[in-house]
């Protein structure tokens, strides 16, 4: 079923041939992708490595893959991407981007005491 679908869909799907505008009009083209998408949806809860490729909740720590595509059940961070499960949550609360950003300050302390260090032996 997926090889038959137009190239340009998967390479840029902002872009409409125009079959696919007369297959709007005509009401055929939503079907055709809710059956894709159940196609894929179906693939990727069955299949090894794509749900390897999915997120694990870092809030609530469950152990079943969670995706970006799973609109009513998931939310993303919109600075880092990462997934969580809308009920867990929080915007601003993010613990990927908590925990980055504790590193840069980390890595930004560490490095000025490496400057000072470095200022003070050359004086000496």
């Amino acid at each position: 079923m997926l090889g038959k679908l137009p190239q340009h869909w998967a390479n840029d799907p902002h872009v409409y041939s125009l079959d696919d505008l007369l297959a709007i009009k005509g009401g055929q083209l939503v079907a055709e992708i809710k059956d894709v998408t159940s196609v894929c949806i179906s693939h990727i809860a069955k299949c090894q490595v794509c749900l390897g490729r999915g997120f694990i909740c870092e809030i609530c720590g469950r152990g079943e893959a969670i995706f970006p595509f799973q609109l009513d059940s998931t939310a993303l961070c919109e600075c880092c991407n990462a997934c969580f499960h809308n009920g867990c949550f929080s915007p601003g609360r993010c613990p990927r981007c908590i925990r980055r950003e504790s590193r840069r300050s980390s890595r930004e302390v560490i490095e000025k005491q490496d400057s000072v260090e470095s200022s003070s032996s050359k004086e000496s």
